[in-house]
């Protein structure tokens, strides 16, 4: 439904007229009484845009958001709102945040314009097609997730106050999992393949709902604050063929070293 939606939208196949209209900062906007809000020029969206007063009368009625060919970048807590479920980006744009994004509790779909030479989506997720990187799940996602077996890296913030996730199934291509990858994240359980070799700093940090986690013995870096403040996690169990960590009291500790606590 959300797809044939956004088709009837972006084809212009509409019985629908705008409620309202505006520009802001050069930003031209549309908003449409489905829900839709369309936002076009040849500037970047800006930092907090949507929270500017103009947005006050429909802010909660906005939930789909098209952002139309021109625009190249998104800036940090631009789309800041708990209405919004899907956002469509466009062929031209090209650098990305997941911060732009930030508290979207209602965001479950990003989609991306087809021909786009930096982004790809697939299942409403965004990748890289410059490297073979998740760059975001949209934070209202629910349920596990399963990533595709064509990536190798996690970006930072990928996965970030994804509350709703239950668990993440990574695939033997992941080899690197960035800086606070997941952190604040609902996950209960967390899949690492055997081809892992990096754990970013805080990259499961405040995972309030991990319970256990297995480190294979490829790992050979685990980052500061890794698992810190993941209070119901009551295991961490790093395989006996892993070279450079052993588990000591729920806590992975570099052979002839020792790490910080995984809670404090």
């Amino acid at each position: 439904m959300i797809t044939l939606l956004l088709l009837l939208h972006l084809t212009s196949v509409r019985n629908v007229s705008a409620q309202s209209s505006g520009n802001v900062g050069g930003i031209s906007w549309e908003f449409y009484g489905d829900g839709f809000l369309t936002i076009g020029g040849t500037t970047d969206i800006f930092m907090n845009f949507l929270d500017n007063s103009n947005f006050d009368h429909i802010r909660n009625q906005i939930h789909h958001v098209v952002v139309e060919q021109g625009v190249t970048s998104i800036g940090t807590f631009a789309f800041q709102s708990n209405f919004i479920e899907t956002i469509t980006l466009p062929v031209t744009f090209s650098t990305f945040s997941a911060q732009s994004f930030e508290n979207c509790t209602a965001l479950h779909s990003i989609n991306v314009v087809a021909g786009n030479p930096f982004f790809y989506s697939d299942d409403g997720v965004i990748f890289s097609k410059l490297n073979a990187m998740l760059v975001m799940c949209p934070p209202g996602r629910t349920g596990a997730y399963y990533v595709p077996d064509t990536v190798e890296t996690i970006e930072r913030y990928a996965f970030r106050k994804c509350s709703k996730l239950t668990s993440i199934i990574l695939p033997p291509s992941v080899k690197i999992i960035n800086d606070d990858a997941f952190q604040n994240s609902g996950i209960i359980t967390v899949t690492l393949p055997a081809s892992l070799s990096s754990i970013g700093n805080g990259a499961f940090t405040m995972c309030s709902k991990l319970t256990t986690v297995n480190i294979p013995a490829s790992v050979s870096f685990i980052g500061d604050a890794a698992f810190r403040f993941c209070d119901n996690l009551t295991s961490i169990s790093v395989d006996t063929g892993n070279p450079v960590y052993s588990s000591i009291d729920r806590t992975p500790v570099r052979r002839n070293a020792v790490l910080p606590s995984i809670k404090k």
